[in-house]
């Protein structure tokens, strides 16, 4: 059984051990698994934890589009956008859909494995945005609202 990190006590594997402890904990659609709130030794009585269970499973649902698939982009509840995708060619980003007041961050990062090679996002608009640095592919992650 997976077991969740602890501070001090899972240096250099903190990421394996959460990644592990996640899986057994959710399932493919990020719900909690039936019996997951019951796995540690401070889960509430069993009436409360089912009740806690179908709070955190209406909360997913309410704010997480099913059909999403990593495409385009996500409209969280309360309007914070996250856009992402990877661009082949070129290096100007146009968002299919542009962002309806701001943009808030735009990270990038190279989608090769080549060493030497440097990004900067450059410009940014509503729209999109342009980076300098090589010509090589980028995957791109926008957040904004």
């Amino acid at each position: 059984m997976a077991t969740k990190p602890s501070p001090g006590g899972s240096d250099g594997t903190w990421g394996t051990e959460l990644n592990a402890y996640l899986e057994v904990s959710l399932a493919a659609d990020g719900k909690v698994l039936d019996g997951a709130v019951f796995s540690t030794s401070a889960a509430p009585t069993v009436d409360a934890g089912v009740a806690n269970k179908k709070y955190v499973d209406d909360q997913i649902t309410a704010s997480s589009d099913p059909a999403y698939s990593g495409g385009e982009s996500h409209t969280f509840d309360g309007g914070l956008i996250l856009k992402t995708g990877i661009q082949a060619v070129g290096n100007s980003v146009t968002f299919a859909d542009a962002f309806p007041n701001a943009i808030v961050s735009v990270n990038i990062t190279i989608a090769e494995n080549f060493t030497g090679q440097t990004y900067a996002v450059h410009t940014v608009t509503v729209n999109g945005f342009t980076r300098v640095g090589s010509s090589k592919d980028f995957y791109w992650t926008a957040i904004g609202y």
